[in-house]
C-alpha cells in the first residue's frame, strides 16, 4: 500500500474482503470492492468500522452491487418510493442458477489451503455460501426498496445434488428464506445452484397495494451498469459528482444474507440483533499453501450451533 496509487480494487474471494478493505482505508486509498464484503459477522463489523473511517477521510467506496448504478433499477425504485404501486405489501426474489465454479479434481501436489483457494466457491470461509456470494444481489436490492434491513428471518436449506464428499466442500446448494422487515412486510427469497440443464430464474417482484413491479419495469434503459458504476466511482473521487461511500448499506446487505444462512444452518429464527452480535469468525488463524486445515462439515440443523 506504500505507493502513489489512488485506487485499490478488491476482487479476491470475499472471505478476505474485510482485511483488505481495512488495509486500503488505512493507507488512504479509494476502494472499489466486489460484493459480498465478508463471510461472517465478525468480518462485516470490521468492514463497517473501516467504512466509517473511509467517510471521515472522504475516501470513495464503490461496490460491485451494480444495480445501484443501473438506470432501470434506479428509476423504478424512485417511482416505487414515490408511491407508483402504493404501499409495499409483499416481496419475492429468486436466484435459481447453476454452480459458479467447481474444480473437478484435486491435484495431489496441492496442500489443504491451496486446494481450498483453487476451489474457493465450495468452502464457507472463503465464499459464504450462495445466498451470501450470489443471491446478495436480490437481497441487497430488496433492502434498497425497503429503505433498510429486515429484523428477523427463518430459513431452510441443504445439499440436494452436492455429494457429501471433500471435493464438494461445506456449502448448501439450495436455501429458502422468509425475511420480515420492521413494518411487517415479508420477503420470500429462494436461491439454488443446480447442475446445467435445470431451470434457471433470476427475478424480483415487489407487490404494492395499487400494483406490482419487477424492479426494472418502471425505468428506462441506460448504459451498462458495469460501465456506469466506474464512471460514478471516478467522478466521486475527482469531485465531478456526488461523494459515494456504499460501505454501510452493502455491509448491512451482506449481513442480511449471513443472517439467513445461519438460520438455515441452525434451524433457528435469527434476529438482526443476534446477527449483529454474533461471535462467528470463520477466518483461519494461520495462512500458507502448505498449512493443514480441517474443513468444517456440511451444517446439519439441530446439530449446528449459532454463535
Amino acid at each position: 500500500m506504500k505507493s502513489d496509487i489512488d485506487i485499490v480494487m478488491l476482487t479476491t474471494p470475499p472471505g478476505y474482503r474485510p482485511i483488505h478493505f481495512e488495509a486500503a482505508v488505512e493507507a488512504g486509498k479509494h476502494v472499489f470492492t466486489e460484493k459480498p464484503i465478508g463471510t461472517d459477522a465478525t468480518g462485516v463489523r470490521r468492514f463497517m468500522a473501516a467504512g466509517r473511517k473511509a467517510a471521515e477521510k472522504k475516501l470513495t467506496v464503490m461496490s460491485g452491487a451494480q444495480r445501484h448504478e443501473d438506470k432501470p433499477y434506479m428509476e423504478t425504485v424512485q417511482k416505487i418510493h414515490d408511491g407508483a404501486i402504493g404501499d409495499i405489501v409483499a416481496l419475492n426474489s429468486f436466484y435459481l442458477s447453476g454452480p459458479v465454479m467447481h474444480v473437478q479434481a484435486r491435484d495431489a501436489k496441492w496442500g489443504d489451503m491451496e486446494w481450498e483457494h483453487r476451489n474457493w466457491y465450495s468452502f464457507l470461509w472463503l465464499c459464504g455460501d450462495q445466498i451470501v456470494e450470489q443471491h446478495f444481489h436480490n437481497i441487497d436490492f430488496m433492502n434498497w426498496v425497503m429503505g433498510g434491513h429486515p429484523e428477523r428471518v427463518v430459513a431452510s436449506g441443504g445439499a440436494a445434488w452436492r455429494p457429501r464428499a471433500a471435493l464438494y466442500g461445506n456449502i448448501y446448494d439450495h436455501l429458502s428464506s422468509d425475511f420480515v422487515y420492521p413494518n411487517g412486510v415479508h420477503l420470500s427469497s429462494t436461491c439454488r445452484q443446480y447442475p446445467r440443464g435445470t431451470f434457471n430464474n433470476v427475478s424480483d417482484l415487489i407487490v404494492g397495494s395499487k400494483g406490482r413491479s419487477t424492479g426494472t419495469d418502471l425505468g428506462t434503459k441506460g448504459i451498462s451498469a458495469y460501465v456506469q458504476e466506474h464512471i460514478n466511482f471516478v467522478d466521486s473521487i475527482q469531485g465531478r459528482g456526488p461523494y459515494i461511500n456504499q460501505s454501510i448499506p452493502i455491509a448491512e446487505s451482506t449481513l442480511t444474507c449471513i443472517m439467513a444462512r445461519e438460520s438455515a444452518y441452525s434451524g433457528m429464527a435469527i434476529t438482526w440483533d443476534q446477527i449483529m452480535n454474533s461471535k462467528q469468525d470463520l477466518m483461519p488463524k494461520e495462512y500458507g499453501y502448505e498449512v493443514k486445515t480441517d474443513p468444517t462439515p456440511l451444517p446439519v440443523p439441530g446439530e449446528y450451533k449459532f454463535v
